[in-house]
């Protein structure tokens, strides 16, 4: 895909074209992706439930503002009967308000908690300067996050956990989220390999994450300077 607004060598620019070529991300138009725009709630539920596979749900929408025939509805519904993304006391979802740094890595745990995939892994956030304001019920998914290296602090050690995530920003995060679950089923696959002695699917993989590594220690120095 080509975007007016994703130009080759900025940081985000593979992580936008992997998002779209995966399908979990769209442009807001044919010709923007809007890389600075903030993510939406109801955006990130849909990135989230594309990359689980579109599914149906019996569970019934409760949400005075989403209607069950909206584009969105299944994503919602989706997201509610699997415990990743909940409404507010007033019974609503704003799906149209701007996801921050901490919710966004809460959700995307849940996600993980709901795909099996190991969520006690743990980061010291107290070279952060601002570790002190991620809320207490975030506190777990953001030293999380930093433990799996989805997300880091900025270059003067600020996580920005209030701050919003952007399009781009969350393209890069889902990018290392999806990568990290393959690596992590690879490993499995290799410990299979080396009981039998076989050793070669290792040493070729190790060549390629190297290469690989190039592009991810950029998208993760990207998020380092928004």
């Amino acid at each position: 895909p080509t975007f007016d607004d994703v130009i080759p060598g900025e940081w985000y620019y593979d992580a936008v074209q992997y998002a779209v070529q995966n399908g979990f991300m769209e442009g807001e138009s044919d010709k923007t992706f809007a890389p600075d725009n903030a993510m939406t709630r109801v955006a990130l539920v849909t990135a989230l439930y594309r990359l689980d596979g579109p599914k149906k749900t019996d569970t019934p929408i409760t949400f005075s503002d989403v209607a069950a025939s909206a584009p969105y509805g299944d994503a919602v519904k989706w997201a509610a009967a699997n415990g990743i993304a909940a409404g507010y006391g007033d019974g609503t979802f704003r799906v149209n308000d701007s996801v921050t740094r901490q919710q966004m890595a809460a959700m995307l745990q849940r996600y993980a908690k709901y795909k099996g995939r190991n969520i006690e892994n743990t980061a010291d956030l107290s070279a952060d300067a601002d570790a002190s304001e991620v809320a207490d019920w975030a506190r777990g998914a953001v030293a999380w996050a930093v433990s799996e290296g989805l997300i880091a602090g900025t270059d003067n050690s600020l996580l920005m956990p209030g701050g919003p995530a952007t399009r781009a920003q969350t393209a890069a995060v889902l990018m290392r989220y999806i990568n990290g679950s393959a690596l992590e089923k690879r490993a499995s696959d290799y410990v299979s390999q080396f009981v039998k002695g076989n050793f070669s699917d290792f040493y070729k993989d190790c060549d390629a994450q190297l290469q690989q590594s190039i592009t991810q220690d950029k998208l993760v120095k990207g998020w380092d300077t928004i």
